[in-house]
């Protein structure tokens, strides 16, 4: 960019949203639409970057969280996005879906506190991101991605403390994905599978 190190102007996004929630006992489900309209910085075709395009993302959300049977709990939810620019440099990406707004993100988690073993706790999550664009002209798009983690958690008293210790995997089948890809087209490697150990103990 010919401005580079340039201060920008800070800019106002309007954002509506409604929402409902319902809690059923020991499950809660929330259910909720919004918009969210907001400037863009871009470059032109002179090199300048500026804030002089806008983008629109309308959504609707969904999540349930909460224990489902005694022992069994739950935390997840969907969220559909429907991005668009409404305003940019170049008139011909008007109508493209923005940079890093996927069309759908699901999310499932739970922990299950085995029966027969006091203290001890399964878990497990999966992760799903639909396809996004890393460009306006919407020619480079990263291809969806899903991603399971699995893990455990022991509770017990060691000399009076009480003591957690967690073992978990992150990304279990070794996935190779692209994620979080910022608004200016930079975009990131996922994480390989990971092998995560903690204790922790109460003071």
């Amino acid at each position: 960019a010919t401005n580079a190190g340039e201060i920008l102007a800070p800019y106002v996004a309007h954002q509506v949203e409604a929402g409902v929630r319902v809690d059923w006992g020991t499950l809660a489900t929330t259910f909720s639409a919004f918009e969210i309209t907001r400037p863009i910085g871009e470059l032109s075709p002179t090199r300048r970057f500026a804030q002089t395009g806008e983008q629109r993302v309308s959504g609707l959300e969904f999540s349930a969280y909460g224990e489902i049977t005694p022992g069994l709990r739950v935390l997840g939810g969907a969220t559909l996005l429907d991005g668009v620019l409404t305003r940019t440099e170049v008139a011909a990406n008007v109508g493209h879906v923005p940079i890093g707004v996927p069309g759908v993100q699901l999310n499932l988690g739970a922990e299950w506190d085995l029966p027969w073993v006091s203290g001890f706790a399964l878990n497990g999550a999966v992760v799903y991101t639909g396809r996004q664009f890393v460009d306006a002209a919407n020619t480079q798009p990263l291809p969806d991605w899903t991603r399971l983690d699995l893990g455990a958690r022991y509770t017990t008293t060691i000399e009076g403390r009480r003591t957690t210790i967690r073992a978990n995997v992150v990304n279990v089948t070794g996935a190779n994905y692209w994620t979080g890809v910022a608004s200016f087209g930079t975009f990131f490697q996922g994480a390989p599978r990971t092998y995560l150990l903690s204790m922790a103990v109460d003071l």
